[in-house]
């Protein structure tokens, strides 16, 4: 699978929480500028497939969307300011910059690959998921779990059939075993 690039300011990544795996697990390598001088330079010499930036106070950090778009080098990469909802000056300044989008903090990094991918156009997956019917016990209390069966998994995840689903925002607990294997994981 091809690697697509996203070139992020030293704040966006303050807000994310990427582990080391994150570039293997989703197709994303991540580069990171310092300050808006150092984005602009990584944006000409990376040319990355997306940029996220927050514009800040910070004169040149405020100007740095405008200054991408006025940049032919540059000007076809999509740029998607961070901003904070409740400061209605980053607002209005981002509108007369021309991001390609606007993304309200509070972020999560579902929230940031959800853009990513959806403004380069990308499957909302970066990996396939393995079609196979496997049963599980599954529970929100590990000593009462329930049997189901597994129809697919994935790297982010396994998709469950049941009659019973558990509540929204519960830890659930399963175990599982994988053919050809001894050991049950959990």
């Amino acid at each position: 699978m091809a690697q697509h690039s996203i070139l992020i300011s030293a704040e966006v990544q303050a807000l994310l929480k990427l582990d080391d795996d994150f570039s293997k697990k989703e197709g994303f390598s991540i580069l990171v500028a310092s300050s808006a001088k150092d984005l602009l330079k990584q944006a000409r010499e990376h040319h990355p497939d997306i940029i996220f930036l927050i514009p800040s106070l910070e004169l040149d950090q405020r100007n740095c969307c405008r200054l991408l778009k006025e940049d032919s080098r540059v000007s076809d990469i999509p740029v998607v300011a961070v901003v904070n909802s409740s400061a209605a000056d980053d607002l209005d300044h981002c509108h007369h910059a021309r991001p390609d989008d606007i993304l309200f903090t509070p972020i999560n990094t579902h929230l940031f690959l959800t853009s990513a991918r959806r403004i380069l156009g990308l499957a909302h997956r970066a990996f396939s998921r393995l079609q196979t019917s496997l049963v599980v016990d599954y529970g929100t209390d590990k000593d009462q779990q329930r049997v189901a069966c597994a129809y697919n998994l994935s790297t982010g995840g396994i998709f469950i059939s049941t009659e019973t689903p558990p509540t929204v925002n519960k830890q659930i607990f399963i175990s599982l075993s994988l053919p050809h294997s001894k050991e049950t994981l959990h």
